[in-house]
């Protein structure tokens, strides 16, 4: 026999030799297959990827250079907005009646005008400063109508040194926080996180939770049967916010700590903490 005629007969028996070996390993045999299979259906699929890519590629350039423009013409606003976004809600902050005052007859603040001008809303017997929604926008309404609704209309912090006739804040206390939504509600607008951009209401200071607690039974009396270390624990799951700041550790001085974190928080000053506990007490 010639080469030739051997030749198809070579290549039909290696090929018939291979299948068969290979039908005892049933998973290559699988893959062999499925790979022999798979490879002129990629190649045949190739051009039309590239087809595909090369038309939606001027389209994806067209539109990134249509929305550039548009995007740096709103970049700067969006930056201008950025630190607005980082500062804390002033539509929640606390006021104090005398800034309220001051700002309501557009009048420096200092101590001269808040003499004159108190005087001068004290003198309208049937009226007082108040507001709605934002703090920042005092409004002189009847008091009839601040006890009809106040909800509504809602009176600012005054200090009770403005209160006393010795000049001084009353060391008198009162528990009359008797549920835990007062408690949280008391924690939660006295103790703040973030800078409240208000140095005559609230004071830094580093507070440990035992600290916080403390504070808190002045006015309380639902958590008494409560220890320091359930306080934190109380604190944590009704996640109340000073808990927010970060903390830091400190040896305690005469070990009387029951904890060593504390915390850089922004505290209502004495003075104005049973004036807020007042005010609570009409929007509950």
């Amino acid at each position: 026999m010639s080469q030739n005629t051997l030749l198809p007969h070579s290549v039909t028996s290696f090929c018939d030799w291979f299948l068969l070996y290979m039908s005892e390993d049933f998973k290559f045999r699988l893959f062999f297959t499925s790979f022999c299979y798979l490879v002129p259906h990629s190649a045949t699929s190739l051009p039309h990827s590239v087809t595909s890519f090369c038309y939606l590629l001027p389209h994806s350039v067209t539109s990134c250079l249509i929305l550039l423009p548009r995007c740096l013409i709103l970049l700067p606003r969006y930056l201008a907005l950025l630190p607005h976004c980082l500062l804390p809600d002033t539509t929640k902050m606390n006021i104090s009646r005398d800034q309220a005052i001051c700002m309501f007859f557009y009048e420096p603040f200092n101590e001269e005008n808040i003499i004159r001008l108190r005087k001068r809303i004290d003198d309208m017997e049937d009226l007082e400063i108040c507001y709605q929604n934002d703090p920042k926008q005092p409004v002189l309404v009847s008091r009839q109508r601040i006890l009809g609704d106040p909800f509504t209309w809602r009176i600012y912090l005054s200090s009770e040194i403005a209160s006393t006739s010795t000049g001084e804040p009353s060391d008198e206390i009162d528990r009359s926080l008797g549920t835990e939504v007062q408690a949280i509600c008391f924690l939660n607008e006295v103790l703040l996180p973030y800078d409240p951009l208000n140095k005559t209401l609230f004071e830094a200071k580093a507070m440990s939770t035992c600290q916080v607690y403390r504070l808190l039974m002045k006015y309380c009396s639902c958590l008494d049967n409560k220890s320091p270390n359930a306080f934190a624990k109380w604190c944590s799951s009704r996640k109340i916010k000073f808990l927010q700041a970060d903390y830091f550790r400190k040896r305690p001085k005469h070990g009387d700590e029951v904890t060593s974190r504390y915390r850089s928080i922004y505290v209502m000053k004495k003075e104005y903490l049973g004036k807020q506990k007042s005010n609570m007490f009409c929007r509950m």
